[in-house]
């Protein structure tokens, strides 16, 4: 017998798919999956019947139309090409339906006004904002017209117009919004000044503020180290109640608006003055006729002056002062800072006493010495007969060697020396010789004696008692 081998293959598949919303006047696609190669038989909308051949991969794809209503794609059958032709019935449908169109969510806006030296400036938009739009502006604000960002840094300071803009699309309609935002320039506050002079002394005057052109106002001075009196709003200096050092002066204005910080630095030295100096005074006297003024300093390195203005004594003594005149003693420090004067006046030359008024003895016969006696109503006073030895308080010079010359000078409590009284001490006078005498005797008619002195001297007076010479 004859064997018959009979091949049965199974029956074509096919599926259809793509069923969704579309917006009017668009397409979609329809894919069809199935047994490769087959042709799948449909219908669009119940009308006539269509056709489409699977690929070697078993799927195929159709465009539709641009719909403008709800339209149903219905598969009918599917059948094999090739020996045996196998065709069968097949259920399966894709509807597409038109959706109402939509209308663009585009509300956006910037916080305004923003400085130049902002980074980035970012919108900010609605709940569901619709992107996809443009933004854009005119010339000198850099934005992204996708994001809306703008670049601060990029931009022009100005105000500017954004306009963001959709395009219709489908069922996505039209839309556009606008905002504005301003970019105010970034300023730089002017911080520059400086102290006119740049060194003082405490007892200067206080030193003046300078600013320069276009100053910003409204910062806040300070100092370091501490010691300096500054007023923080003015930046005066009060120097009374500063102290010597070398300061660093800083002006600070905080960032406001646009406004950056910035900070202005200037230095000034203080310099300390000499202490009050004390001075020795030496008043003057009968032999220095003028005064002596000397500086009583442990300070090392100062010059002085006694008119403020010429500073080359370097010794600190100043001498040959007038009596009665003025002196104010002040003293400068390598860093040109005067102390507060010593002032006083140089007293006048003290008075020498009178001339003695003597009273002399002159030697006698029986005295072999002179004496003197000085007469003066002025008290303290002692007196010498030399010049030199001025130990009598007494004013009275016994014994006075006789034919000897005497000078008597007065001295007082200030060692001044009077004139000096002068004269001489005579020499002792010689004594007679004893007298030659003729005696005559009482006789009987004269009751008395006489008696008569021979003499060849002259000028004698003689005396029968020793007491009365008038004889």
């Amino acid at each position: 017998f004859q064997e018959i081998q009979v091949i049965v293959k199974a029956l074509p598949t096919a599926t259809i798919s793509g069923g969704t919303a579309i917006c009017t006047g668009t397409t979609t696609v329809i894919s069809f999956d199935g047994t490769p190669n087959a042709t799948v038989t449909y219908t669009i909308n119940g009308g006539a019947n269509q056709t489409i051949v699977l690929n070697g991969a078993g799927s195929a794809t159709l465009t539709t139309a641009a719909l403008t209503a709800t339209t149903t794609y219905d598969l009918v059958s599917v059948k094999t090409n090739g020996t045996p032709n196998c065709s069968q019935t097949v259920s399966g449908s894709a509807v597409v339906t038109i959706a109402t169109n939509i209308t663009p969510k585009t509300i956006f806006s910037y916080t305004t006004p923003i400085c130049s030296n902002a980074i980035t400036a970012s919108p900010t938009t609605e709940t569901g904002f619709t992107y996809g739009g443009v933004f854009s502006s005119t010339a000198g604000l850099s934005i992204n017209a996708s994001t809306g960002v703008i670049d601060v840094t990029a931009s022009t300071p100005n105000t500017y117009t954004i306009n963001y803009n959709i395009t219709a699309n489908g069922c996505l309609a039209a839309g556009s919004h606008t905002s504005s935002i301003t970019i105010n320039p970034t300023t730089t506050p002017v911080t520059g000044f400086s102290y006119t002079p740049t060194a003082v002394c405490l007892n200067g005057t206080n030193p003046t503020l300078n600013t320069v052109a276009g100053f910003t106002t409204g910062g806040v001075y300070s100092a370091t180290p501490a010691g300096l009196d500054i007023n923080p709003t003015t930046g005066a200096i009060n120097l009374a109640t500063s102290l010597a050092n070398i300061y660093t002066v800083k002006y600070s204005v905080a960032a406001s608006g646009c406004m950056i910080a910035k900070d202005g630095t200037s230095t000034i030295t203080l310099n300390a003055i000499p202490g009050v100096i004390s001075v020795d005074v030496t008043e003057p006297t009968c032999s220095i006729p003028t005064g002596t003024v000397a500086v009583i300093s442990s300070k090392t390195g100062l010059t002085f002056s006694n008119d403020g203005i010429n500073y080359t004594n370097t010794t600190g003594v100043f001498s040959g002062l007038t009596p009665g005149s003025s002196y104010s003693i002040t003293s400068k420090n390598a860093a040109g800072c005067i102390s507060l004067p010593a002032t006083g006046t140089i007293g006048n030359v003290p008075g020498s006493p009178a001339m003695p008024l003597l009273s002399v003895t002159q030697p006698t016969c029986t005295v072999a010495t002179g004496s003197i006696k000085v007469t003066s109503a002025t008290t303290g006073l002692t007196f010498s007969n030399d010049g030199i030895n001025y130990t009598n308080t007494t004013g009275i010079f016994n014994p006075v060697a006789a034919n000897s010359n005497y000078s008597i000078t007065a001295k007082n409590n200030v060692g001044c020396i009077s004139s000096p009284a002068t004269g001489t001490i005579n020499s002792q006078p010689t004594t007679p010789a004893i007298p030659t005498v003729s005696i005559t005797q009482p006789t009987c008619t004269v009751s008395t004696g006489n008696i008569t002195v021979t003499s060849a001297t002259t000028g004698l007076t003689f005396s029968d008692d020793g007491i009365n010479y008038t004889n």
